[in-house]
């Protein structure tokens, strides 16, 4: 007994996570999977959840064998994939008239949906296969597909290949990082925020060009 004491107690705990990652150790620890599964599946819905900082966490806690990185990462695309496919129906079911008394909830306002729907009419498959990448569009990419014209077949089979595209990433650079994960992730966080200003940018071009041409339109038909 003095023994088997003597050997728990000489069992090393697992090393802390680096910087703002070890705040879901504790999580991570007590729930495990369920963590990943539940962040993921209710961010990709639309709810803000830190999803992206958990499958991270996750990661970098898989050496310990608290967890195995093949089951964080296969747990994370099907969370994943599952909450795009319920935001998809949210938005195409739901519709509009949703979308604009509830989108505030999850940063998508009126003019935001707005804009985004032009945007995604022409660009929406390359949207849903980076969009994941990139925060804010995360979380509603999938219900404003459902509010466009994609088909939920072509929706699915893209979001899938976002889904395990984006968790290899991170599931990659969260296990072999180790103490540099801080520094990298801000990094890619810098190339993702730029992603993102580049996609507002061809948003409000895209807006400005519509409305040229709807102006152009109109002088014509005054015209003749």
């Amino acid at each position: 007994m003095i023994d088997l004491l003597g050997v728990v107690a000489a069992t090393p705990s697992p090393k802390p996570l680096p910087g703002v990652f070890n705040d879901f150790a504790g999580t991570l620890r007590h729930w495990g999977y369920l963590a990943v599964g539940f962040s993921l599946f209710f961010e990709n819905i639309g709810i803000p959840l830190p999803g992206q900082l958990v499958l991270i966490a996750a990661a970098l806690y898989a050496p310990s064998g608290e967890l195995n990185i093949y089951g964080v990462v296969a747990v994370a695309i099907v969370a994943s994939v599952a909450g795009s496919a319920v935001g998809f129906a949210v938005g195409e079911y739901g519709g509009r008239p949703l979308a604009e008394r509830y989108g505030k909830y999850v940063f998508l306002t009126p003019a935001r949906l707005h804009r985004v729907e032009q945007f995604f009419a022409d660009r929406g498959t390359i949207v849903v296969l980076i969009g994941r990448f990139i925060e804010g569009v995360r979380q509603t990419c999938a219900i404003i597909a459902g509010l466009s014209d994609m088909s939920f077949k072509h929706f699915m089979a893209v979001t899938t290949a976002g889904a395990v595209l984006w968790v290899s990433v991170w599931a990659i650079v969260g296990e072999t990082a180790g103490d540099h994960i801080t520094t990298i992730s801000r990094y890619l966080g810098y190339v993702a925020a730029a992603i993102g200003i580049a996609a507002v940018l061809l948003i409000a071009l895209h807006v400005i060009r519509a409305r040229r041409h709807r102006q152009v339109v109109v002088s014509e038909e005054i015209l003749n």
